[in-house]
């Protein structure tokens, strides 16, 4: 197997509304002008913007708050079709936090004398409120792609038809035709941003044209969307005549943040045990919010993956979850695959974790108790059906909770855990009255001490 690898994290702002336009009427020029909670983009702390419309892919939609001297407060967005609109723009910061979100309607019209003469034309004045994540607000999406482990000017990619959730999105002429790269800010930038989307799973299929010929193609790249949130993904796309997949990973159940993994090694075609294949890279654990890499191009047919789990501490990398059986699926020309694929603890296979039981807030804690109160207590193990044998311990005169100890090896005194998502149910009474805690969910990360809050009510 020929096999050429580029490994991208594939990670995930704002309802959407359609445009309702008529397809047949003139078109008008719309400018927009911004404040963000009545302050300019540079008293606000913004550092870029980004503007989205209904219906539209825009080029460019990203704005420096800053060029030079001067400060933006609003952008020629080009000209539409009369009709309605939803203009959304979000206010990034310097760290690509979504600081300042807002949506509005706009009724793109003929402009009266008195409008011409006041503006010039249809002016649009939004003031953005900071962010203020609503169920239901949606979110965006921005790609950032490569062709072939390329960019758009290396691989000779000009324009790309882009078609989400099975429709394809078009530019501000109704053109399929986007360009491959953008200027953003002053500078070349390989990719388009999508706003705004409704919160869930969207579908994209990316098709790269090299001398009016489709070159390059990726179906099915599947990109998650939460509220308030912007998701930035980096496909790279195939020659149209192989495929991708889309990898996912867990460690024991856990997230990389519950297992502790800092960056995750990926392997091609290992061994039935897990070892050996080719190695395809090594990519932080998340990446935008995404645990996950994209892996292209593969040839089709069938191909498995395995990963290591590596957990950077004190300037030394340490092995800590790999897979033993590993992932496979069967690859088709020009599509992505989602491919889930599990890790296990290696050795030690053993951590620790101190529970500190919290009661509600109306209660005296266990730090402010000063007689020993016992608490009731049993764990269930990761993938167990039934719990271990009940236990004790106490709340008060100096204990806040259970300690299950990792000092690095099993001794007497510390056992230690498995690593895995452990469920623990618990009871105390205090003044006559029980509070549980029932089915609460821990981590016990692979060969390192932590700890959790077990909540009473």
């Amino acid at each position: 197997m020929r096999f050429l690898r580029n490994l991208t994290l594939v990670s995930s702002l704002l309802g959407a509304a359609l445009a309702s336009t008529g397809c047949g009427t003139p078109r008008e020029p719309v400018q927009v002008n911004w404040t963000f909670g009545g302050k300019t983009c540079l008293d606000a702390g913004i550092a870029n913007i980004v503007v989205g419309l209904s219906g539209q892919t825009l080029v460019p939609d990203q704005f420096a708050c800053q060029i030079g001297n001067n400060v933006t407060t609003g952008a020629n967005l080009g000209t539409y079709y009369r009709g309605h609109y939803t203009l959304t723009i979000t206010g990034f910061d310097s760290a690509g936090t979504a600081i300042y979100q807002g949506s509005t309607s706009i009724d793109v019209h003929r402009p009266s004398q008195a409008e011409i003469s006041a503006s010039g034309g249809d002016v649009f004045a939004i003031d953005v409120p900071a962010v203020a994540v609503v169920p239901g607000s949606g979110g965006s999406a921005t790609l950032r792609w490569t062709f072939g482990g390329q960019g758009c000017a290396a691989a000779g990619v000009t324009l790309v038809h882009v078609t989400l959730d099975n429709q394809p999105l078009t530019d501000v002429h109704n053109s399929a035709d986007l360009p491959c790269s953008q200027a953003v800010n002053g500078t070349q930038v390989d990719g388009i941003a999508v706003s705004p989307l409704p919160a869930g799973t969207h579908s994209f299929d990316i098709i790269g044209y090299v001398s009016g010929q489709a070159s390059f193609q990726l179906n099915g790249l599947v990109v998650t969307v939460s509220d308030g949130r912007d998701t930035s993904v980096s496909p790279d796309v195939p020659a149209a005549n192989v495929g991708s997949a889309q990898l996912s990973w867990t460690f024991v159940g856990m997230s990389c943040a519950e297992a502790d993994v800092t960056t995750v090694q990926v392997f091609v075609d290992p061994n039935a045990d897990g070892s050996g294949g080719t190695d395809a890279g090594t990519v932080p654990c998340t990446n935008s919010g995404v645990e996950g890499v994209a892996v292209s191009p593969l040839s089709p047919g069938n191909h498995s993956f395995a990963i290591s789990g590596i957990r950077h501490a004190g300037g030394v990398d340490q092995l800590v979850y790999q897979t033993t059986h590993p992932a496979s699926a069967t690859f088709q020309a020009a599509r992505s695959t989602a491919v889930p694929v599990v890790a296990v603890a290696s050795s030690p296979g053993l951590g620790g974790v101190a529970l500190t039981w919290l009661l509600p807030s109306d209660v005296t804690g266990c730090a402010g108790q000063n007689a020993s109160i016992p608490v009731n207590y049993s764990l269930t193990a990761p993938g167990a059906s039934a719990p271990q044998a009940p236990q004790t311990g106490s709340c008060g005169a100096g204990v806040l909770g259970v300690d299950f100890c990792w000092h690095g090896a099993p001794t007497a005194q510390c056992l230690g855990l498995a690593p895995g998502v452990w469920t623990v149910t618990a009871s105390m009474s205090i003044s006559g009255h029980t509070y549980s805690a029932t089915g609460a969910l821990f981590p016990v990360a692979n060969s390192e001490h932590t700890a959790a809050n077990i909540r009473f009510q």
